[in-house]
């Protein structure tokens, strides 16, 4: 493959997934908000929803990797008159190496730090049961869920999740994590709820 194709195939795919990012955080904050606003319970519109919120970072994602293909091939011929732009090899490189590390993140990161904060919250549970302060527990807890999930950058996962671990135990909010390869640490967090 030439050097021209393949930088072009690796500035489409970064634009691929800077824009699926971008539509995946306004799409899952649009369905939380709309979620809130009008109590989804039936079945087809969850149904819906979920394709929304698949389908629409993908189609945004294509859609910018299409407008920056079309960008690149109207550039002129590299023997015509206009300035040429030269790509080092370390340059591409670099961002294939970003870019291998970033799918890393989504198909490896993504799924730790949900299960991650699964078993925080089981731990918790449990802890909360040997302390003996069972007032507030039934057998309908702990609940956790991570809604959303998706790498901002490579190696740093932001995820929307919620927990209830007792009838007055619970948080719902934005978390960032880091993750490698051997363990994850929480950078930060936004609260939405607490009960």
């Amino acid at each position: 493959m030439k050097r021209m194709e393949l930088n072009r195939v690796l500035l489409a795919t970064l634009a691929f997934l800077a824009a699926s990012v971008l539509a995946a955080f306004i799409t899952s904050l649009l369905i939380g908000f709309v979620d809130d606003v009008f109590s989804i319970t039936s079945e087809l519109a969850s149904t819906v929803i979920l394709l929304l919120a698949v389908s629409v970072p993908v189609i945004c994602g294509a859609f910018a990797a299409f407008v920056v293909w079309r960008h690149r091939t109207s550039l002129p011929a590299p023997d015509s008159q206009a300035p040429r732009i030269e790509y080092s090899r370390s340059r591409s490189i670099v961002v294939l190496v970003l870019l291998l590390a970033y799918l890393l993140t989504w198909m490896l990161g993504v799924p730790a730090v949900q299960t991650s904060n699964d078993q925080w919250v089981v731990s918790e549970y449990k802890r909360v049961i040997a302390k003996g302060d069972s007032r507030y527990i039934s057998d309908a807890y702990p609940g956790a869920q991570t809604l959303v999930a998706f790498p901002l950058f490579p190696c740093v996962v932001a995820s929307f999740s919620e927990y209830q671990i007792t009838g007055l135990y619970g948080w719902g909010g934005w978390q960032v994590h880091l993750w490698w390869p051997g363990g994850i640490r929480l950078i930060g967090r936004v609260t939405l709820f607490v009960s």
